[in-house]
């Protein structure tokens, strides 16, 4: 069962000076993140004019997810590509300087994707789901804020879709689910 949690009382007709703050953040991240992806469009198709055909498809590349680290510095984001030969689709992790100067490959896609990356609140580390495990259901996996090699945190058998940090850094909540091959023995009723 989910409940929902009134963490205010109606009477809180108007937002916190801390909330209206976030807010014009989140703003201001949203439209740098737009005005990254106009950047790599421009570049991407302004050098070539010919008719739109199904080759300039596969070169375009999805931007998505975009999460802005604690101390507002950096935003991680997911990089998608299809990719013709195997005739799927890929990503991988990216992460870029607000200014904007400084961008960084955190992931490199292959024949597994990663994506959602969150920060942790301290800030510290950077987690993600990823299709890279030995039965290609998605797990979170765990690297430093600044990149390296990434660590598998979970192992559920039916993988995670989706995750959350808790506000200790320590701790994550988790959308799994179920055992997509329960064990029949342990069901039937009349086995003991």
């Amino acid at each position: 069962m989910i409940r929902m949690i009134r963490t205010t009382s109606s009477n809180d007709a108007l937002p916190s000076r801390a909330g209206r703050r976030e807010k014009r953040n989140n703003i201001k991240v949203r439209m740098l993140f737009i005005g990254v992806i106009q950047l790599f469009a421009n570049v991407a198709f302004g050098a070539d004019k010919h008719p739109f055909n199904l080759h300039d498809l596969h070169r375009i590349h999805a931007i998505t997810e975009p999460s802005l680290s604690p101390d507002g510095r950096w935003i991680a984001y997911t990089v998608s590509k299809h990719d013709v030969q195997a005739d799927k689709t890929v990503s991988e992790l990216w992460r870029v300087s607000v200014d904007g100067k400084r961008e960084q490959r955190l992931t490199v896609a292959g024949e597994h994707s990663d994506y959602t990356p969150q920060w942790s609140p301290d800030g510290r580390w950077l987690a993600f789901l990823s299709d890279r495990g030995a039965d290609e259901t998605a797990q979170v996996w765990l690297m430093r804020s600044a990149g390296g090699a990434a660590r598998a945190l979970t192992a559920m058998k039916g993988g995670v879709s989706d995750f959350v940090w808790a506000p200790n850094s320590r701790e994550l909540a988790l959308i799994a689910a179920d055992d997509p091959e329960p064990d029949p023995a342990s069901s039937d009723p009349q086995s003991g």
